[in-house]
């Protein structure tokens, strides 16, 4: 009778949801049974659900995000350990960190709109490994929907870990392009691609691609990137990724007390610029495929007035993404499917966000 039905007590977790959208299921209706009760019904005290804004959606596999965060946390760690290696006889080995790129892939071709959301809500807040490895998982998840060779993936994922290696020298108030006020650290900012390159050369386990990206992380198709100027040409695919990876973070996760653009602008800020061939159009539509329009754990008004974060993307419908309500009780909405639009992007003065000044 066209009808599914499912087993007492199944989780229905937000995989099992998605796995029956995709072979056609349009409606699911949890029904209590209208049978004799076996057992007694318990009293459950009701607890009121977060309503954190930079809360991990609730919809995720839970223990898929308990996972990553360790995951997020243990790269961090090892990141720093390969720095304070390198600094003390730069007795430094690169593949110590390729089982965290490794579990970044996986975890991202199993799903990956919880990971980004993690990588996401952290904040750079002066700690220069945690805003790299935010850098590596959404460089490595752009990648993968550009369908990028495993070994090239690999490279991508180390060079973003390590391209700012040059910075770790830098006082924590000085490793942001957001913090340069003076001619002599603008000068230190724009040499560290090459500086962190060199040191790169003292490493052992670095590919000639890892080395090829962390030089080229910050060049710009049109030749107006730093430090060589470079232009569409000279640049691979994956130093294209790196860069619209790292316009996006500079952009709305900078340092804490840093002006944050709200994460659509950015997007709408990125289109605007690859039209002109700043960069590569392919990597912006990677990043859409991966943040949506809305990007996801951004804060969006719907066209009912409820306020809601979005949570998944939804294939190439970037304007209607998959959103959970702020509110208690929290509920997911298919914008697709219903009547029902984004209207406006949320910003957060605790937060630090506006919208994108005329003059960006």
């Amino acid at each position: 009778n066209g009808l599914l039905l499912i087993a007492a007590d199944v989780e229905i977790t937000a995989s099992l949801i998605e796995n029956l959208r995709t072979r056609g299921v349009k409606a699911l209706h949890p029904r209590r049974s209208g049978g004799v009760r076996t057992r007694p019904k318990r009293r459950v005290e009701r607890r009121r659900p977060p309503t954190d804004v930079d809360a991990i959606s609730t919809s995720y596999d839970p223990a898929k995000v308990q996972r990553i965060k360790k995951q997020f946390l243990a790269g961090e760690r090892a990141l720093v350990q390969l720095t304070e290696a390198f600094e003390r006889n730069r007795a430094a080995d690169l593949r110590d960190t390729e089982p965290h790129v490794e579990n970044y892939i996986n975890e991202l071709a199993d799903d990956p709109d919880p990971v980004v959301a993690n990588a996401l809500k952290y904040e750079a807040d002066l700690e220069l490994a945690r805003r790299c490895v935010q850098f590596s998982i959404l460089s490595l998840a752009i990648a993968q929907q550009m369908e990028v060779s495993e070994e090239e993936m690999l490279a991508i994922g180390s060079a973003a870990l390590v391209h700012d290696w040059a910075l770790f020298k830098l006082p924590p108030e000085g490793r942001f392009p957001h913090q340069i006020d003076d001619e002599d650290a603008r000068l230190v900012y724009l040499r560290h691609p090459k500086d962190a390159e060199e040191m790169l050369q003292h490493v052992d386990g670095v590919s000639a691609w890892v080395m090829l990206f962390v030089s080229q992380v910050h060049e710009l198709l049109d030749g107006t990137g730093f430090p060589g100027g470079l232009k569409a040409n000279a640049l691979p695919v994956g130093s294209r990724i790196l860069s619209i990876a790292d316009a996006y973070l500079t952009m709305t996760c900078p340092p804490s007390g840093s002006v944050r653009i709200v994460p659509c602008d950015a997007i709408a800020y990125l289109i605007s610029a690859a039209s002109q061939s700043r960069y590569s159009a392919a990597a912006v539509t990677g990043l859409l495929k991966v943040v949506t329009l809305y990007p996801i754990g951004s804060i969006v008004e719907l066209s009912d007035t409820t306020q809601a974060r979005v949570i998944r993307s939804n294939g190439n419908d970037y304007g209607y993404p998959i959103v959970e309500t702020i509110a208690t009780p929290r509920r997911q909405i298919y914008l697709k499917e219903e009547d029902l639009f984004v209207t406006r992007p949320v910003t957060l003065a605790r937060r630090n966000e506006v919208r994108l000044p005329e003059t960006y």
